[in-house]
């Protein structure tokens, strides 16, 4: 990271590095379901609100502000986050990364079970990180959105990188034969 190796890649190793990542079941590894969503948006940075007591005051301040910045539909930060929707959910856990302050941003199917809507906004998020300098690096399945939202493509098979595709190059069967090893 910024030209040094990580010697440990342990979760608390790469946050300090500056690496923040969506999982792709957020269900299983992203979001607190039983929880106000606040509780999943300042998870990760609970030692930078206050010790030895977590102040209420800077965690709502925080939540209140992805709310506005992602546009997620809450009534409050204090809303359990089970009665979000799908999108709204996705984005709690999104705020939640990016609240760490990374500078490489990793996003696993990020617009998996997600209406349209919460999609264009996710694209739109890509986006703007890109443009406010932070690293993205998108996996997904869905090689439309690949080729939508990439600068570049590194295609993998069988756990080692079969191809890279600049921008200008992208074309949609030869990406398809690399991801299935057949040479093109």
């Amino acid at each position: 990271m910024k030209g040094r190796k990580l010697s440990r890649r342990s979760p608390r190793a790469c946050q300090a590095a500056g690496i923040g990542y969506l999982p792709e079941d957020r269900y299983l590894h992203g979001i607190f379901l039983d929880l106000p969503n606040v509780d999943t948006m300042t998870a990760g940075i609970l030692g930078r609100l206050g010790r030895p007591f977590i102040s209420k005051k800077r965690e709502n301040e925080v939540a209140a502000k992805y709310i506005d910045e992602l546009g997620i539909k809450v009534s409050s930060g204090a809303q359990v986050s089970r009665t979000l929707s799908g999108g709204n959910q996705q984005k709690v856990v999104i705020s939640k990364i990016l609240s760490a302050g990374p500078n490489l941003v990793i996003l696993d199917e990020p617009t998996r079970g997600v209406d349209a809507k919460a999609r264009l906004d996710v694209y739109r998020l890509i986006r703007n990180l890109k443009k406010s300098g932070i690293s993205v690096i998108l996996i997904s399945s869905d090689l439309s959105e690949v080729i939508q939202e990439s600068d570049r493509i590194l295609v993998m098979h069988n756990g080692r990188i079969e191809a890279e595709f600049a921008h200008g190059d992208f074309d949609l069967e030869r990406i398809t034969a690399s991801a299935f090893g057949i040479a093109g």
